[in-house]
Formats: structure tokens, sequence, C-alpha cells
């Protein structure tokens, strides 16, 4: 008798502990994913965000490239025609200005998503990698860093 109420003693403690455990972590994993499912919202926000960004800032670009090939089929015909050479001139500075505006749209474009892809906080390559210039060096300009020269004059 007294070992079978020793036995259902521990078992009642062993059982206890085993249920709180279980409690615990059960309780743990709620918190974590609610955390992450958080964090994944407000990404996805920013990630919409950035969308919307984009296809605005694509729209702004089919409208100049729809300018442009208006322009230039403008430009074709009068060519074709035989126009004058001032005819022609406004025609194709009116070209170069469309296109200008679309290099300046993919510019400013560019120049966002770089900032944005800055780090804010030191990663392996920034903490354990030297840098490939000095500080005093000014970084070498890419591609789309500038519009070729002649478009927006």
């Amino acid at each position: 008798m007294l070992d079978l109420s020793l036995l259902w003693t521990l078992l009642t403690i062993v059982g206890s502990v085993f249920a709180r455990v279980v409690g615990a972590a059960w309780w743990l994993k709620g918190q974590l994913t609610s955390a992450e499912l958080a964090g994944l919202r407000e990404q996805n926000g920013a990630l919409t965000t950035w969308r919307q960004f984009a296809e605005a800032q694509a729209k702004q670009l089919e409208g100049q490239l729809a300018a442009a090939q208006a322009t230039t089929a403008t430009l074709q015909k009068q060519i074709a025609e035989g126009a004058q050479k001032e005819v022609l001139a406004d025609t194709a500075a009116s070209s170069s200005r469309s296109i200008g505006n679309a290099g300046v749209i993919i510019k400013d474009f560019t120049h966002v998503i770089q900032a944005m892809r800055q780090p804010t906080r030191p990663t392996w390559e920034t903490y354990h990698l030297e840098s490939a210039a000095p500080l005093s060096e000014k970084p070498l300009k890419g591609i789309l860093d500038e519009p070729p020269k002649g478009l927006l004059d």
C-alpha cells in the first residue's frame, strides 16, 4: 500500500512537471510565431509600398516611351516628306527631351534603390573584409549615375 501511494505521488509530480513544461513550450511557440507573423506583415507592407512605387515609375516610363515613339514617328514622317531643317531640329529636340526625361526617372529610381541597399548595420562583409579603396578616394561613377551627355541639353 505504501509503495502504491509513493508511486502515485511520484507519478503526480512527474505528470504535473511534464504538463507545465509542455504548456510553457506551447505558449512560447505561440509567442514566437506571433512575433514572426508581425514581422512578416511589416515586411509585406514595406514590399507592397516598394511595388507600388516601382509600378508608378514604370507607368511614368511607359508614358515617356510612348511620347518618344510618337515623336520619332513624326520625325520619320517629316524626313520622308522632306521637311525643313528647323522643323526637323525641333522634332528631334522634342524626342531628345522625352528620352532625357525617361533617363532622369531611371536615375532617380536607381538612386533610391541604391540608398535602400546601403547596409544600416554591420554585415559580415563590411565588418570582416577590407574595403577595396581607401576612404580618402572617391568611388568610381557607374554607368547609370549620370545620363548620357546631350540628352538633357
